[in-house]
């Protein structure tokens, strides 16, 4: 993904022969008044002066980051975006990212993580140091080996990350990743989730793992857990998670 606004290198040009005369962006075409004074900085702006190159760029970062299927109105007022802010796309990722329709409750938990996603987001929100050679091996298992992508496109994504088998692998990582230490040492629950009240620390392991609300049954049969198990706060801690 494109992070910082696009710059064209200085250079020198013959002054025997004119630059090409480019369409202005937006205008859906792209002509050329010389056929011989074309180089690779001139492909470029030929290909963003199309419309279909906002719409296209538009389409990957809310599939990508939003929702699954973006509608064309959604497509349109990002491509709209880009092109107001002339391909900055930190401008751009920074107003989808904070806008209301990021965070409205249709689009919230539509997009399914990937195993990178899961395993990697999951190390960073418990501060795992990580071992990575079990990464490798968990992430195969999970279909996305990260050294051998199925194609040079790289995966498909979405829906086809989840399957019985796959769902349950998922399972069995989440739950090994705090029971061992076959993925990496683990900071001390007792460090992650403050002291206080079971209720308390009920609502900080679920706005930490999942950031969204439970069943009431859900987080009371958590909050007995902590009041009625054994062992240390962390022991307890990391049995909730």
């Amino acid at each position: 993904m494109i992070s910082s606004p696009i710059r064209r290198r200085s250079r020198s040009r013959p002054t025997s022969r004119p630059r090409p005369r480019i369409a202005a962006a937006g205008s859906g075409s792209a002509s050329r008044s010389d056929d011989q004074d074309l180089d690779g900085d001139d492909g470029v702006d030929l290909c963003l002066a199309q419309d279909a190159c906002p719409r296209f760029l538009a389409t990957k970062i809310l599939k990508m980051f939003v929702l699954p299927e973006p509608d064309e109105n959604q497509i349109n007022q990002v491509a709209a975006r880009i092109r107001e802010c002339d391909y900055k796309m930190d401008e751009v990722m920074r107003g989808v990212l904070a806008s209301e329709f990021f965070f409205s409750p249709a689009v919230r938990y539509s997009i399914i993580k990937s195993p990178t996603d899961l395993v990697l987001g999951s190390y960073r929100t418990l501060k795992v140091n990580a071992n990575m050679q079990s990464t490798v091996q968990v992430l195969a298992l999970l279909a996305q080996d990260v050294f051998a992508p199925p194609t040079v496109k790289g995966w498909e994504g979405k829906r086809k990350w989840i399957n019985s088998a796959r769902l349950l692998t998922r399972a069995n990582f989440v739950a090994e990743l705090v029971s061992s230490d076959r993925f990496g040492d683990m900071t001390d629950p007792g460090e992650l989730i403050p002291p206080g009240p079971a209720a308390s620390e009920v609502n900080t392991t679920l706005e930490l793992l999942i950031a969204r609300d439970v069943p009431e049954e859900v987080s009371q049969k958590m909050v007995r857990y902590l009041r009625e198990s054994d062992g240390s706060r962390s022991d307890r801690l990391r049995g909730l998670l």
